[in-house]
């Protein structure tokens, strides 16, 4: 899942609105073989970096999203190595 910069993340908003469908959300997402990674309480972005060699997504979560001097930080990473068929985590 890609977090959203400028909107409520999806858990919090379900969490309000409707609880019984964040705990579904919840449990789908736990339930899931083939996720890597999900994040339904951040806000954030996903960056990609693609050249001959790799291709590699990085998830940003903003701590404060209005506050243009919030902190960033990388939360997760994932790459496509050249000629490869699966992600690996860069080190």
């Amino acid at each position: 899942m890609t977090p959203g910069i400028a909107s409520e993340p999806l858990g919090h908003y379900l969490a309000r609105r409707d609880p019984e469908a964040h705990a579904r959300m919840v449990e789908g997402i736990e339930q899931q073989p083939h996720l890597r990674f999900a994040d339904h309480t951040n806000r954030g972005f996903v960056s990609l970096e693609v050249n001959a060699q790799r291709v590699e997504a990085s998830w940003h979560f903003v701590a404060a999203p209005t506050d243009p001097q919030s902190r960033v930080a990388i939360a997760h990473r994932e790459t496509v190595r050249t000629a490869e068929n699966r992600l690996s985590r860069p080190l």
